[in-house]
């Protein structure tokens, strides 16, 4: 029975040690579309999971943006330039959110990608990132394929068959790497294709464009 005690007590202390301060909302990846010459806020909330109140802190680790796209950072409750790269938020009560925001103004077609990490100030080991993900497009009409058409498997294993059906013919297909550069394109004269994925491991962005409604989607190639 003493060891149970024991045992019970370490896990206890194990989980106390190594848990969370806080959880991300709505996840640790966002993915927003928008048409060019649109404003577009995408926002990360952190919601203080302990008894106490609670420092946010956060610092960029990884940017791409196409030349000419403008973009700021706001957090709680502080708005940076582009030529910041770290803040500290104001005290978050328990149960409360702070937040990190990314405004981008897309001028021209293109992906731009945000990492960020946020921290408990008071213990920087305690942390986690936060990507966002902004893809400026000529016309929005969807951001997810529509349930008639089929894309499998994703994610996908590096050089393995990417399968589209059910799409509509002269679909033009395109894939985009993390960086907005074009690493695939064809255009589909069938219903259904499929893609050798000869792509190095990573995030792609699929968009499809048969001239009256464009759709994206993104792929994982492991």
């Amino acid at each position: 029975m003493r060891k149970i005690l024991f045992f019970s007590f370490c896990n206890f202390l194990v989980h106390t040690i190594f848990s969370q301060s806080f959880t991300i909302s709505p996840g640790n990846e966002i993915i927003s579309f928008a048409p060019l010459n649109t404003y577009i806020t995408a926002t990360a909330k952190f919601r203080n999971e302990t008894a106490a109140d609670l420092v946010f802190g956060w610092q960029l680790l990884e940017k791409t943006t196409p030349e000419g796209w403008d973009y700021s950072y706001c957090d709680y409750n502080t708005c940076y330039t582009a030529t910041d790269y770290n803040g500290i938020m104001a005290p978050v009560i328990p149960g409360d959110s702070g937040f990190v925001k990314v405004n981008v103004l897309t001028t021209h077609e293109g992906w731009a990608h945000f990492k960020i990490r946020v921290f408990n100030y008071n213990e920087p080991s305690d942390a986690d990132t936060v990507q966002f993900w902004f893809n400026g497009l000529a016309s929005v009409n969807s951001n997810e394929p529509g349930p008639h058409i089929s894309i499998y498997p994703n994610p996908i294993v590096e050089g393995g068959k990417l399968n589209l059906d059910q799409l509509s013919e002269q679909t033009k297909i395109t894939i985009l790497n993390s960086s907005g550069q074009t690493v695939f394109g064809t255009v589909a004269g069938k219903t259904s294709i499929s893609i050798d994925m000869n792509l190095v491991k990573g995030i792609y962005f699929l968009r499809l464009d048969n001239g009256e409604h464009h759709e994206n989607r993104k792929i994982i190639v492991y």
